[in-house]
């Protein structure tokens, strides 16, 4: 599938916005798991702490200093297929909690169906097929879906 292509027309099909979604939740899961330095130290620490293993967890949002806002604020998919929202306030270089404002699964408000009228399969579904993709040993190819 040419995601270029797909991305360059104007009238996109469901199952074209799809692969598109899919593949920005793959780049952000993808991008954040290659260079985990990217990930704030207070925010890996006090993910350990509730049970997060980084090396089948996947960052779907990440919100930075981004201004009124708190320090740290996102979406997470933990290993045990559980969304996490969180949004916390850490000193100025992101190595140190000061107070964490939200820590919680908001896994029933996601879509995870496969078959929803008119978009296809819910961003929740999406993301977790993501995250068996990343978590597949490299020896194992996917099926494709098509």
């Amino acid at each position: 599938m040419d995601l270029s292509r797909i991305a360059r027309k104007r009238q996109k099909s469901v199952q074209d916005q799809n692969a598109l979604l899919r593949e920005s939740i793959r780049k952000c899961a993808a991008d954040f798991r290659e260079a985990p330095g990217h990930i704030p130290p207070v925010l890996i620490d006090v993910a350990r702490e509730r049970d997060v293993d980084w090396s089948k967890a996947i960052l779907l949002h990440l919100g930075v200093c981004e201004p009124g806002c708190s320090s740290l604020m996102g979406l997470l998919l933990d290993q045990a297929g559980r969304f996490i929202e969180f949004e916390l306030d850490a000193t100025d270089d992101l190595s140190c909690l000061l107070e964490l404002y939200v820590w919680k699964d908001v896994s029933a408000e996601q879509n995870c169906s496969q078959h929803n009228r008119g978009i296809g399969v819910g961003y929740g579904a999406l993301a977790l097929a993501v995250q068996a993709d990343l978590n597949r040993p490299q020896g194992l190819l996917r099926v494709s879906e098509e």
